[in-house]
């Protein structure tokens, strides 16, 4: 990114020559055209006073932007095009254990919760540029899986897709797409949280309306105090033996007969 800028800075203002050696430093002093000299003391070129105002001025200006700790880095370099090479070294060394951490840290991302798809594609295009930085390439397909792979399960379907596709898309165009899905899958999730939500509205309304209806009836003193009890069937026979143990019913005075003796006593009367 460093290099990106300030590149793009330089050559906007037509200094990048003095950085890739394409504006070459001119020669220090004047040489006589005619064969004898006039004068004992060589004339400065004029061209070099201005190259090397320039280039001081460049260094100044690359200095400028660096941190204390690679500022020591910079201690020797006499020209522009010196500070720069000692900077692209320093930032983009080309190391074997650079390059496989690189390589390491893209296959292995992942989209991280609550991270939008468009900081997820970011930390993607990083590594691949500081890949590209050491002249590491990294093949669209290649990319393609790792971007893919790095999803959450909620894009299961659209990574299928992607797969079975038959035209091969580039990271731009992904980029795009997974935006669009983005926006889809939010939109359902809301959609199922607002149903989930009406769903238990309901089912809470229904149980306090149940809870509360007055014309449901209720059984109280069953199994236990109160005043609604159950007859006990066993009641029948203290009903029953009333007239034998000398109690009395309702309607009926006298001591209880028999009704065999009852029969006994209808034949003989007549």
């Amino acid at each position: 990114m460093w290099k990106f800028q300030l590149a793009a800075i330089l050559k906007a203002h037509k200094l990048y020559g003095f950085i890739d050696g394409s504006t070459p430093k001119p020669a220090k002093f004047l040489v006589s055209s005619s064969d004898s000299l006039s004068s004992t003391s060589p004339i400065v070129n004029p061209a070099f006073s201005d190259w090397i105002a320039k280039d001081h001025a460049l260094m100044t200006l690359l200095n400028a932007t660096l941190s204390p700790s690679a500022l020591a880095y910079m201690v020797g370099c006499d020209s522009s095009q010196q500070v720069w090479q000692t900077l692209v070294k320093y930032y983009s060394s080309s190391s074997r254990t650079n390059v496989v951490n690189l390589k390491s840290n893209l296959q292995s991302i992942s989209k991280k919760p609550g991270e939008s798809i468009d900081l997820y594609m970011q930390r993607i295009k990083e590594l691949k540029d500081k890949l590209a930085n050491v002249s590491v390439l990294v093949d669209n397909e290649d990319l393609l899986i790792y971007t893919l792979n790095g999803l959450p399960p909620e894009f299961n379907a659209f990574c299928t897709s992607m797969c079975t596709r038959s035209q091969s898309v580039s990271f731009e165009e992904l980029y795009v797409l997974l935006v669009y899905e983005e926006a889809a899958i939010d939109k359902q999730t809301k959609h199922d949280e607002v149903f989930v939500q009406s769903s238990t509205l309901l089912a809470n309304m229904a149980t306090k309306g149940q809870n509360s209806n007055p014309n449901i009836p209720r059984v109280r003193g069953f199994n236990g105090g109160g005043k609604g009890k159950f007859p006990n069937p066993n009641n029948r026979s203290k009903i029953s033996s009333l007239g034998t143990t000398g109690g009395r019913s309702r309607g009926f005075s006298g001591t209880a007969i028999p009704f065999e003796i009852q029969s006994n006593q209808s034949s003989s009367d007549t």
